[in-house]
């Protein structure tokens, strides 16, 4: 699996760079295939967000109050990342609302 981490860093780039433009989220460069969101700006805990994000199918830890760990591997296609995206976009808009 090591020949295809160059695909799972770019996907985790990728991710980050779409997740960057969701307003009330912030995010660090990735530099490998995890990827770290702020979520402290949609004014709920990261937890919410996440079990608010598995009710869509996508998958991302909250391992403090304001920060999703999300990561991306062999099983992580680009049309992952987009649904991943998408579904974060779909999260956000509601608890700001």
């Amino acid at each position: 699996m090591i020949d295809r981490l160059p695909e799972d860093h770019a996907n985790a780039r990728v991710l980050g760079e779409k997740c960057s433009s969701i307003r009330g989220v912030s995010v660090t460069t990735p530099q490998t295939n995890i990827v770290r969101t702020k979520v402290s700006g949609l004014g709920v805990p990261a937890a919410t967000v996440s079990e608010l994000l598995a009710n869509e199918n996508v998958y991302a830890m909250a391992p403090q109050q304001d920060t999703l760990r999300w990561l991306t591997h062999r099983h992580v296609t680009a049309a992952d990342v987009d649904a991943a995206v998408s579904a974060l976009s779909k999260v956000a808009d509601a608890v700001r609302k």
